[in-house]
C-alpha cells in the first residue's frame, strides 16, 4: 500500500448536539452515515482506505497498459 495523498470528502452534519449525526461522502459518490464521533472516524477511515485502494488499482492498470 502506498502513502495516501489528499482525499476530497464532503461532510454533512445534521445535528451538532450529542450525538453528532450526518453523512460523509467521497468524490465517487459513496456516502456513509454516522452517529457519534466514533462512527464519524470509522466512516472517514473507510472512505480513505477505499480511495487509497482505488489509486493503487489505477496505478496497476496504468503499468500493465504501458
Amino acid at each position: 500500500m502506498s502513502t495516501p495523498g489528499p482525499i476530497d470528502l464532503r461532510c454533512e452534519i445534521d445535528s451538532i448536539e450529542e450525538p453528532v449525526e450526518g453523512r460523509v461522502s467521497d468524490e465517487r459518490g459513496r456516502s456513509l452515515p454516522f452517529r457519534g464521533w466514533i462512527e464519524f472516524s470509522v466512516a472517514l477511515a473507510s472512505l480513505a482506505r477505499d480511495a487509497d485502494q482505488s489509486k493503487d488499482e489505477s496505478r496497476q492498470e496504468d503499468q500493465s497498459n504501458a
